[in-house]
């Protein structure tokens, strides 16, 4: 069996290869790399603020990967060891790796990349993310807080993790709806027998400048999973609901819209102070995931 190194793409990160791919393609190449000669030459930075926490995991049958922080010449800013993560996988060859990256120490505007590294010499595997960037202030953008209730995409949720991704983005447009039972008598008059009122907003992605499409694959992915937070409160696509583009011709970025909808619906205005357990371990989840649930 060939050694391996896998990054889930429901990752907050995207990740593509350091060498030479020879034939570039969405998953191999940075997004710089793939402007057509006749569209508008730009780059594109992921965005943070110092608060946020990357969370990342990976599966390999390596032993002690490396994950670090590298400037634009290559040189190293800081060394993340990851964990090794126990789980309830049985039969398998590979470990399970979790690193959470702290952004406490970088500066606004500063450029820099993820490089993961595992193996050494001829055997050695990397892989490099996008830049990546550090915002002034987090307004105009939206941070999704996500996870899973059981492993998929490639992803061992059963480790408790969840992931923190964020891109310029506003939840605009109130479109006010209702599930509506009606009773119409012989003569024509209308009353309601029941009536459940909802919201639906639009999600719009990519601020003035859109955004390059890795950033909307993740996005979908996010929306695949069972639990997914929006600056702190659940939303669901509305059923149906489409991803919808906006471009300008020889513009190698897009803006993106998509209905979304309230996960609960709540007819009050609501404080709470809520300690959420795994239901199957009966353990409490993470502090980021109680701080998520906290007031809603």
């Amino acid at each position: 069996m060939n050694s391996f190194l896998d990054i889930p793409k429901v990752n907050p990160v995207a990740f593509p290869a350091v060498d030479d791919p020879g034939y570039k393609n969405f998953d191999n190449s940075w997004f710089s790399e793939q402007i057509f000669s006749w569209e508008q030459q730009i780059n594109y930075f992921q965005k943070w603020v110092t608060d946020d926490v990357i969370t990342l995991q990976f599966l390999t049958d390596f032993d002690n990967p490396v994950v670090q922080l590298v400037n634009c010449q290559g040189k190293v800013l800081s060394t993340w060891p990851p964990a090794k993560k126990d789980t309830n996988l049985i039969g398998v060859d590979f470990s399970v790796y979790e690193v959470d990256i702290s952004l406490l120490d970088r500066e606004v505007d500063e450029v820099f990349y993820i490089l993961i590294t595992v193996g050494t010499g001829e055997e050695q595997l990397q892989r490099i993310s996008e830049p990546q960037t550090i915002l002034e202030s987090e307004t105009e953008t939206v941070v999704f807080e996500y996870w899973n209730d059981i492993n998929d995409f490639d992803v061992i949720f059963d480790t408790g993790v969840s992931f923190r991704f964020r891109c310029e983005a506003i939840i605009t447009q109130l479109d006010p709806l209702s599930k509506d039972t009606l009773w119409e008598d012989q003569i024509l008059n209308l009353r309601v027998l029941s009536s459940k009122p909802y919201r639906q907003f639009k999600l719009k992605i990519g601020g003035s400048y859109g955004v390059p499409d890795w950033v909307i694959d993740k996005i979908n992915r996010v929306f695949s999973c069972t639990t997914k937070y929006l600056n702190g409160i659940e939303y669901t696509k509305a059923d149906g609901a489409k991803f919808e583009p906006n471009q300008a011709e020889y513009y190698p970025m897009r803006g993106w819209s998509v209905d979304i909808r309230e996960t609960e619906i709540s007819y009050s205005y609501r404080s709470r102070i809520t300690r959420v357990l795994r239901a199957n371990e009966g353990e409490a989840l993470s502090t980021q995931r109680n701080r998520l649930l906290k007031v809603r």
